[in-house]
């Protein structure tokens, strides 16, 4: 694929949808560094191209220059204010700079644009549970557990929040599905045998281990 893109740069370097696309192949391949001077020269091409500023942004957030990949996930998402992953990357970002209020408005805007988000919802929850807003949480791993009832890491941070809020039987209950779903999940396990020990059920817990 790079050897025909570069075939048609050749033939007509002033296309930013080629260098954009350049770019992506080479940030899949785990190479931003290289990705990124062309995503650079794409936005210059096109500065009113939401989509590159959302590749550059990437390239930036795989690299962890985190303050330079939000500005330009606000470059993207202010030229076309319906770019769900645009809105869930910059959610993202802003939840490695423990910016958490922001993150989650971040996410609302992403589901708000695109409902079937699977990972803002399930983003969106770990982050409520992180704030001790359990209540919130489990509402988000329920639209998560909606649309793919075998997605794990929603059953497993589901079982964390009803234990935090002390709803052992259903927390058990949620870590039973995700140890069913996924057998070999040990993080399922672990917190399964936490929640048998606060119901007393030692030697259940000691199975799990």
């Amino acid at each position: 694929a790079l050897i025909a893109i570069d075939r048609a740069i050749a033939l007509d370097d002033s296309q930013a949808s080629l260098w954009d696309m350049k770019g992506n192949i080479l940030r899949r391949l785990k190479e931003p560094e290289q990705a990124l001077p062309l995503h650079e020269g794409a936005a210059q091409l096109e500065p009113d191209n939401a989509i590159i500023w959302f590749d550059k942004a990437n390239d930036l957030r795989d690299l962890r220059r985190y303050a330079e990949a939000l500005s330009d996930y606000d470059k993207a998402v202010a030229i076309d204010p319906t770019l769900a992953g645009a809105w869930y990357n910059r959610g993202n970002v802003l939840a490695v700079l423990r910016m958490y209020e922001d993150a989650l408005e971040s996410y609302d805007y992403a589901l708000q644009y695109d409902d079937g988000l699977i990972s803002a919802w399930y983003n969106k929850g770990s982050l409520l549970h992180e704030l001790k807003r359990d209540e919130e949480a489990l509402a988000a791993f329920d639209r998560a557990l909606a649309l793919d009832v075998h997605y794990i890491p929603a059953w497993n941070n589901k079982g964390l929040s009803l234990f935090a809020l002390d709803r052992l039987d259903e927390a058990l209950a949620a870590l039973d599905q995700a140890t069913s779903f996924a057998p070999d999940e040990p993080d399922a396990w672990y917190n399964k045998a936490v929640v048998l020990e606060k119901l007393g059920r030692k030697q259940e817990a000691i199975s799990c281990q």
